[in-house]
């Protein structure tokens, strides 16, 4: 079911939307990605307190975004959140769909900050052997504060074929052409795309994992510990810091136990979000393996006297699962400067979404029953809809519009008022 949500009235006409702006008043925020290896939310016997170790390392880095692989069934991510994020009085943590679309053996899904966040749309592509999961989110702040054009950020999860037989490269390579030609075929705005995934590429030089990062190649992404082109030279998956499998060298309760001597897990990001000009952009040096303080190479993790994170966040950590979280830190603009402001509406709101029927907006002051034209526009300033207000009328019912963020603007004689509306699921 499609929902409709008046966000915000704003003073300003939507040929002003698109003027040049100034971007100030960063807000930093937290993403991170963890294989939750097999997590159906009922821990086994062997590891009975598992839901408690993941709570611990959750409460400790307080994700605003939390991407999540190897998940069995729905009842994994229900009890995630209900257990290990919205805990101890917490309630912002919201929850996407469960999701099989796309296909597997097990599944992707996202968390965020509903403070924060709103998920706009969620679709499944198909790969084998699972499928690629895409979430477009909806920063809010800015869209509290007034500003028309909120950032929107693009997230694919995804666990492509694990092994390293050349059968299974290739599969991983076309796991990353079809990501890739998902991304190319992104509209011009949705510019600000992450990826974040237990990738399972074992060098730098594999197929794959060029077929991200190439730079020559259109909306290439780029690894934050190798921001150039990938060469032998300048990527070192076996630096110990950025390891990220495995937590353990016993076994206890399924998955891999060979020690820390694998990156498999990895936040790519953009281009343009990896420059201190960018809107978005990822803050330098914040990304890190949770849990890995750099004297794991080949061992156990180090849970106690963990030189860069609590005993308990490494505990956490080893018994969670067999992978360690990624995590970095994103700065995003929450206001937006105008510096032209031509055809200035008049301030006064007269945009008011009905409470009873949301589908309806009443467009002019009650009492008032005189002829206006109100037109719906999309976020490239194009005009989906107009439609005039019959005399004695006092709202609008807004027309079926695929997901999306709108811009309403009511004219009434020399009044004119805007409004921004979001179409969810």
């Amino acid at each position: 079911m499609k929902v409709l949500v008046l966000l915000l009235a704003i003073t300003l006409s939507v040929s002003s939307l698109f003027a040049q702006r100034t971007y100030s008043n960063f807000d930093t925020l937290t993403t991170m990605h963890w294989n939750t290896y097999n997590y159906n939310g009922t821990p086994g016997v062997n590891n009975p307190n598992r839901n408690q170790q993941i709570r611990r390392v959750l409460q400790f880095m307080k994700p605003d975004i939390f991407t999540v692989n190897e998940q069995t069934n729905s009842n994994g991510p229900a009890t995630l959140l209900s257990q290990c994020l919205n805990v101890f009085g917490e309630t912002r943590y919201r929850s996407a769909a469960w999701m099989t679309e796309g296909g597997g053996d097990s599944y992707n899904h996202i968390f965020y900050n509903g403070n924060k966040f709103a998920l706009l749309s969620q679709r499944g592509i198909a790969s084998t052997p699972r499928g690629i999961s895409v979430y477009r989110m909806l920063y809010l702040p800015s869209v509290e504060q007034g500003s028309t054009d909120s950032v929107i950020l693009l997230y694919y999860s995804l666990h492509p074929k694990a092994s390293n037989t050349a059968s299974d490269q290739s599969q991983r390579s076309s796991t990353a052409n079809t990501l890739m030609a998902d991304v190319r075929g992104q509209a011009p705005t949705d510019q600000n795309m992450l990826i974040q995934a237990d990738l399972n590429i074992y060098t730098p030089t594999e197929a794959s994992y060029l077929a991200y990062t190439n730079s020559t190649s259109f909306r290439g992404f780029r690894d934050p510990l190798n921001p150039t082109p990938a060469t032998p030279a300048t990527a070192d998956f076996r630096t110990a810091i950025i390891l990220t499998q495995s937590p353990r060298t016993t076994q206890f309760d399924g998955g891999v136990n060979g020690g820390l001597d694998s990156r498999f897990d990895f936040i790519f990001v953009q281009p343009h979000m990896m420059r201190d000009s960018s809107r978005v952009r990822l803050v330098a040096n914040s990304y890190r393996a949770v849990g890995n303080d750099g004297r794991s190479n080949g061992g156990n993790i180090v849970m106690s006297g963990n030189a860069a994170y609590p005993d308990s966040v490494a505990t956490g950590v080893y018994y969670g699962s067999d992978h360690l979280p990624v995590a970095s830190k994103l700065a995003i603009a929450r206001t937006v400067t105008i510096t032209s402001t031509a055809d200035k509406a008049s301030e006064e709101p007269f945009l008011r979404m009905n409470t009873l029927n949301p589908s309806r907006i009443n467009i002019l002051p009650q009492g008032c029953h005189c002829t206006g034209l109100v037109e719906i526009m999309n976020t490239a300033g194009q005009t989906v809809s107009n439609i005039v207000v019959a005399p004695g009328e006092s709202e609008v019912t807004i027309p079926t519009l695929p997901i999306g963020v709108y811009f309403i603007r009511a004219t009434e004689g020399d009044k004119q008022a805007n409004q921004r509306f979001l179409v969810t699921q």
